[in-house]
């Protein structure tokens, strides 16, 4: 569905190539009861709505109450010296995609993906996103962007800082990306960081936090190189990073640091946006970016036992998905292009790299594993996973030790039944290994 939208939109871009954005009216004036659409202006908020559908349809909007309340509170820190108009206009909403990346819509409309989260160290360097974002619609750069070169599905702005995976069929930030929609101009890249420092300093944030999370992304692993890179077009992060400490030098000097942040809530939602991202990962069977986002998570993610356990869930994945990752090579280095096959055309080859390495695969899981299960205070879980690496090392007394320990943990666990018929085959050593290694 979404591709057969992808192509639609193409085809209304190439039909109305020829508009301009020199009719488009200032934000205040946009939001007066009086004010009426352009042609233009309406099928660039009809492309945004229509996008907000179809992620809202396909189950794409991560819908939870805790999250949402946070970040919608810091929303209204941001405007709370705004029109209540503007407050009404501006909408966020939290995009199930472990990228890291944030998208403002001609509609009003803000997505910040799950994965966004795992990069951010404070809710401070979230609310100068945020403010960016913010600046963009109020200067209306996606609606004058997508009318004056209607290469834009959703009518928006990627946020330029950022872009360090490359989502496949299945989430948001594939579209983007095929269409290049972050192409604002340099000048307005720098709008959107000054004003988004303005409007940050007046909630109260510490100034600094702009440029130090153009800095925090800049330090990201890039695992891709993507085609349709959103820095083509803008300032480079050093540059920006620069011109952002000159106008706070210049301009916020005087002004008293802000009292220490509580981060409490912060860590929380990031904690919980994590799971979800690891899980997303695992569906897609991406194990080297699930590895990369682990490691950058694990400092600030309170719960390390589940840290372990999906850095565990991530070695297992690759372990049994060998023959169509190929990436097996690249688990044991971090900086590793994924994309680069370790398979060639030398079959002896092939199997000398997957004996050789495959046991290290093994050993890795059930480390994490056994970490993640604290001397058996920890994530219960990782008793079925270790069970699974006995069988896959043909020891079934020992898969069978493990799985007794998980259902004596966790008398009310909800696979029960199947575990005990499990136990029971193994007993009788008519499991078939296999089909049990590729159950959850």
């Amino acid at each position: 569905m979404l591709q057969k939208l992808l192509w639609l939109c193409i085809a209304a871009c190439i039909l109305t190539a020829c508009a301009t954005s020199s009719g488009v009216k200032s934000y205040q004036a946009s939001l007066a009861d009086d004010y009426q659409l352009s042609d233009e202006e309406r099928w660039a908020v009809k492309q945004a709505d229509l996008y907000l559908e179809k992620l809202t349809q396909q189950g794409l909007i991560y819908r939870q109450p805790e999250a949402q309340a946070y970040i919608e509170s810091i929303e209204a820190r941001l405007l709370a010296n705004d029109p209540p108009r503007y407050r009404e206009h501006i909408r966020l909403y939290l995009a199930r995609d472990p990228s890291v990346n944030a998208s403002a819509l001609a509609n009003g409309v803000i997505f910040l993906n799950t994965g966004l989260f795992s990069a951010l160290e404070n809710e401070q360097q979230l609310a100068a996103i945020l403010a960016h974002e913010i600046a963009h619609i109020t200067e209306r750069h996606n609606v004058k962007n997508v009318i004056s070169t209607k290469n834009s599905l959703m009518a928006g702005h990627v946020l330029d800082v950022i872009t360090t995976t490359a989502i496949g069929v299945g989430g948001i930030g594939y579209l983007p990306s095929a269409l290049s929609i972050a192409d604002h101009s340099q000048s307005a890249e720098s709008d959107a960081d000054q004003l988004g420092l303005q409007r940050l300093v007046a909630a109260g944030y510490p100034p600094t936090a702009m440029p130090d999370v153009f800095a925090k992304l800049q330090s990201l692993p890039r695992l891709t190189a993507n085609s349709y890179s959103i820095f083509s077009s803008h300032p480079s992060h050093p540059q920006r990073i620069a011109e952002l400490r000159q106008s706070i030098a210049r301009d916020y000097a005087s002004i008293a640091a802000p009292a220490p942040a509580d981060n409490t809530t912060f860590t929380q939602i990031k904690a919980l946006l994590m799971e979800q991202n690891a899980k997303m990962y695992l569906l897609r069977r991406d194990y080297l970016k699930l590895r990369m986002m682990l490691e950058q998570a694990k400092d600030s993610y309170p719960d390390s036992d589940k840290i372990a356990f999906y850095q565990g869930e991530a070695a297992w994945g690759v372990y049994q998905h060998w023959s169509e990752q190929q990436i097996l090579s690249h688990w044991f280095n971090a900086e590793s292009d994924p994309e680069t096959t370790v398979k060639t055309d030398n079959n002896e080859q092939n199997s000398e790299v997957e004996e050789t390495l495959k046991p290290q695969l093994l050993d890795n899981a059930e480390a994490f594993y056994l970490q993640a299960l604290n001397n058996g205070d920890g994530y219960l879980p990782s008793y079925k996973r270790l069970a699974k690496i006995a069988l896959a090392r043909g020891q079934p007394a020992t898969a069978e030790s493990w799985l007794t320990r998980y259902l004596d943990s966790k008398p009310d666990a909800r696979e029960r039944r199947r575990l005990e018929r499990m136990l029971e085959k193994i007993k009788t050593n008519t499991l078939s290994t296999k089909t049990h290694l590729e159950e959850k």
